[in-house]
């Protein structure tokens, strides 16, 4: 069995391009929640607010876990490049 190193980088850039979009999407849902949290404040409903904000706390995790994923999955592809040229330069 042969590794392929084209068809692996190409799944991971689009694996890298799919984090970005699931994290913007994220980000994205997070901007809707905090005005949503804004309006309950003012609306006295802390209770909801509360547990909105906590949601909210747990998906910025998730979202800073996505991009520190992408960062990696970004710098495993360069290390691939990489190692695709010492390959080429050895023979």
């Amino acid at each position: 069995m042969n590794w392929d190193p084209t068809a692996t980088r190409v799944l991971l850039r689009s694996t890298s391009q799919r984090l970005g979009q699931i994290q913007e999407r994220i980000d994205s849902q997070g901007q809707i929640t905090r005005r949503d949290i804004a309006t309950l404040l003012q609306q006295n409903n802390t209770a909801l607010a509360r547990a909105k904000a906590q949601n909210l706390i747990q998906d910025d995790a998730m979202g800073d876990l996505l991009e520190v994923l992408e960062m990696h999955v970004s710098e495993i592809i360069e290390h691939l490049g990489e190692l695709d040229e010492g390959s080429v330069s050895r023979f």
